[in-house]
Order: structure tokens, then C-alpha cells, then sequence
């Protein structure tokens, strides 16, 4: 009964957004402090069960860790890149706590930026988990994110969701019907999706084309964990393991699975704790 009464407490969602103007989802009940980088394009928070989802996948850091994830803040100027949202994290993790968190996992999108933000601010963090990314997005997927982002800015919302069944679907005879579930369901997925959000997904879809982190990952002098997934259609194994070369102090971690599926799996969870077990010392 106490263990139920932990979970349903770890998965009670709180909605909010920070004084910098980057939205959280906050849940967990831990004493420790987890920084969850979402994916993207897109700065916009699942809601209903898009958010449950979320908080199920990370439901195995829920007891020590009290859980954060966020995305991008809104209104972000033409031009902006990968390495300015990283000074945008830096600056959230001074104004609401403290100035240190324990751990901070950038996932997809969220990985392009934690590639900055690992070299750039070592000070803010204790660990850091680079998962399901690496410097180099797959062209495919590429070309998939920016129409992707075209047809949400311009208020295409289902057409917009069918393009992702690509990136999350297997190729096979149910793909396209599973394409045509997510036309169905697209505006729902998005939401109230105002004209400040789709300017911004485009935005962000510039800066993944123009994402190069090369110097930075050089520049890394405290361990790093890399997680990837060995059939991952937007990074795959040969850029994640071309990354890992490039950061002196790396881990690196192969799971069976796609982009979205190799999170889910239990040694995840079992590595980024080990990962976290050992003291961080910089080269």
C-alpha cells in the first residue's frame, strides 16, 4: 500500500512555467533534482496523456529524484540556436535552484542542446546524460522535422502529425495506418497551439539544420553518459558511437530499439543510476 501511495504521489503532474518563460512538468517525489531536456521541434508540453506518458517513462527516477521536464521558452528570436538554448538552462537552474541540479538528461532535441550545455556549464550540474542523440541528426530525419515544423506554423496540424509516423514508426504494412491515426488525432496532440509556439517550432527546426557542436563536445571535461538506440532512424549507432570519440570522458550504452524506444528500456534506468553512483571527476 505505502509503495502505491509513493507512485500515484511520484506521478501527481504540476504544470508551470519558469521565470525565463520555459514551461515545466514537474513530478516525482524524490530528494534529488532531475532535469529532464525534452524533444523537439517544438516548445510546447504534452498535456492529457502525452504528459502521463512521460511521467511513466521516468517513473524509475520518481523516488530519488523530483522530476522536471521542460522544453524551449516561447517567443525565441530569428536565428537562435542550440547554444543559446543551453544559456537558457544555465539561466533557469540559477534563478530556481540554486544554481546546481543533480542530474540533467537531454533526450532527442534535448541532447543537441545538453551538448552545449555539458561544456559549457559543468558548474550547474552533477551528472549528465546525453540520450537518444548525437551531433549529427540523420538527413532523413532532418528533412522530416523541418516539413514537419513548416506545416505546424502554418496551422496544419494533422498533416503535421502524419509526417512524424516516419520517425516513429517501423517500416511495414501497418505504417500507413498508423500515419493516418495520427492525421486523425493531430490537432488534438497539439492542443491550443497559439501563433507564438508556431513560430517558434520553426525556429527551432532551423536550428537543429544548423546544429554543429563539434567544439564543444571537445571541450567536455566531465563524464558524460551517451544512451542510443541500435535501430534509431533520426541518430544512428555510427554518429552516436562518432560523438562518443569526441568527448575525452564518455560512457556510451547500446539498447535494442528505435528513437523512442530504447528510453524505455529497464537498463536505462539501471545505467544512468550507475553513471550516477560514481564521483564526478573532471579530465
Amino acid at each position: 500500500m505505502q509503495s502505491a501511495n509513493r507512485m500515484r504521489k511520484a506521478l501527481a503532474l504540476e504544470r508551470g512555467t519558469f521565470r525565463n518563460g520555459i514551461p515545466h512538468l514537474r513530478f516525482g517525489a524524490g530528494p534529488r533534482r532531475l532535469l529532464f531536456l525534452s524533444g523537439g521541434p517544438g516548445n510546447q508540453l504534452p498535456d492529457g496523456l502525452g504528459a502521463l506518458a512521460i511521467a511513466f517513462a521516468l517513473r524509475p527516477f520518481c523516488d530519488e529524484y523530483t522530476v522536471d521536464v521542460v522544453t524551449r521558452k516561447s517567443g525565441l528570436p530569428e536565428g537562435y540556436t542550440t547554444q543559446d538554448m543551453a544559456g537558457d538552462y544555465a539561466e533557469l537552474i540559477r534563478q530556481e535552484f540554486g544554481g546546481h541540479v543533480d542530474l540533467v538528461i537531454g533526450m532527442s532535441y534535448g541532447g543537441l542542446i545538453a551538448q552545449h550545455f555539458a561544456a559549457d556549464y559543468a558548474e550547474l550540474f552533477g551528472h549528465l546524460v546525453i540520450a537518444m542523440a548525437a551531433h549529427k541528426v540523420s538527413e532523413a530525419d532532418r528533412r522530416i522535422d523541418f516539413r514537419y515544423a513548416e506545416l505546424t506554423s502554418k496551422g496544419q496540424d494533422r498533416e503535421a502529425m502524419a509526417q512524424r509516423a516516419e520517425e516513429i514508426f517501423p517500416a511495414g504494412p501497418l505504417k500507413p495506418l498508423l500515419a493516418a491515426a495520427l492525421w486523425a488525432v493531430g490537432k488534438p496532440l497539439l492542443g491550443s497551439a497559439g501563433d507564438t509556439f508556431r513560430k517558434d517550432v520553426l525556429i527551432e527546426a532551423k536550428a537543429e539544420l544548423a546544429h554543429e557542436s563539434t567544439s564543444s563536445l571537445k571541450r567536455i571535461t566531465v563524464p558524460v553518459l551517451i544512451a542510443g538506440g541500435r535501430n534509431d532512424f533520426a541518430f544512428p549507432v555510427s554518429a552516436v558511437q562518432e560523438m562518443a570519440a569526441l568527448i575525452a570522458n564518455s560512457t556510451l550504452k547500446i539498447y535494442p530499439g528505435g528513437h523512442f524506444t530504447a528510453i524505455l528500456d529497464r537498463r536505462f534506468a539501471q545505467d544512468v543510476r550507475e553513471f550516477t553512483r560514481q564521483p564526478r571527476a573532471t579530465t
